[in-house]
């Protein structure tokens, strides 16, 4: 059996302490990034969710006659209720990082606008099948 050269030996051990290193390293970041939302975080998470949504319609269906493009409405009523997403960083300031927060808001933008646009079209056609019939 051929014996190991020391050099090689030598190497990998190096190699293994600093991969160790490393994952030491990284589960400490880890650890510091992460977190737990609490039951009330969550509750607060949804029940704001849904008051933005029913702001972002609600001020979408006000605003449809005053835009002709339907995307135009939507980026409207997102910025009319814009004021609800900060209420909503605020509430979670002590428990989220702003990484977290960033990713959050613009999840709950993006599905609120994807909700709203069929609801925009559907409102705009029935409205527009009512001026041709009247």
């Amino acid at each position: 059996m051929p014996t190991p050269n020391i050099a090689v030996t030598t190497m990998i051990n190096r190699y293994t302490t600093l991969l160790f290193l490393i994952i030491a390293l990284n589960t400490d970041v880890i650890a510091q990034e992460s977190f737990e939302l609490t039951t009330e975080d969550r509750q607060i998470i949804h029940y704001a969710t849904q008051d933005y949504n029913i702001c972002v319609q609600q001020n979408a269906v006000q605003q449809l006659d005053n835009f002709a493009d339907i995307r135009r409405v939507a980026a409207e009523a997102v910025q009319l209720c814009e004021h609800q997403l900060k209420e909503l960083k605020v509430k979670l300031a002590g428990t989220v990082n702003a990484e977290y927060y960033s990713g959050l808001e613009r999840h709950i933008k993006n599905r609120a606008i994807r909700k709203l646009l069929p609801l925009l079209m559907f409102e705009k056609s029935s409205r527009q099948a009512a001026s041709d019939k009247g």
